[in-house]
């Protein structure tokens, strides 16, 4: 069962311009990252399955299904940097058929592929992950987190030039 991602945020629309609307499910999404993990996930495909159903859109691409979490990150060619990944480890399905589950043992987070990759890429898993394996780069005040978001992505850029990514485990 999904937990029930929230990939719009909270946020004045009114007030931003850079949001990206899915015409199919009815949201806005704050970012291209967003909006790229928004249309792989399972309430995206169903509602854009029902109207393809019914005759009201054609779908241009085949559905994919993802062997792992490499391969869905590969798909997605996201403009973001991933750490952490030796954190990250593949969950038994608990049927046949289940889809990829995922453990990011650092945070406690567990997800299918689209939510744990919203995780990968959120300011909690980065910032979380500097603190834990990349110390000397904790340069922020923890009491000025205006530009927090930018400046954990710009640390986590750095961490993969110096570190990698990481390997998941399975």
């Amino acid at each position: 069962s999904r937990s029930g991602m929230d990939y719009s945020r909270s946020f004045n629309y009114e007030e931003r311009s850079d949001y990206i609307e899915c015409k199919i499910c009815d949201i806005k999404i704050q970012s291209k990252t967003n909006y790229k993990i928004h249309l792989t996930t399972p309430q995206h495909l169903q509602k854009e399955d029902a109207l393809v159903a019914c005759g009201k859109i054609r779908r241009p691409y085949a559905v994919r299904k993802w062997n792992d979490l490499m391969e869905y990150l590969d798909y997605l060619h996201l403009d973001e940097p991933i750490i952490g990944l030796h954190h990250v480890v593949e969950v038994d399905p608990k049927q046949p058929g289940d889809p990829l589950r995922y453990l990011c043992r650092l945070c406690f987070f567990e997800e299918e592929l689209p939510g744990l990759t919203l995780h990968l890429v959120s300011r909690k898993h980065r910032q979380r992950y500097l603190e834990t394996n990349r110390p000397d780069l904790v340069t922020w005040d923890a009491n000025n987190t205006a530009q927090l978001g930018k400046i954990l992505k710009a640390k986590a850029e750095i961490v993969v030039l110096q570190d990698g990514q990481g390997v998941i485990e399975v």
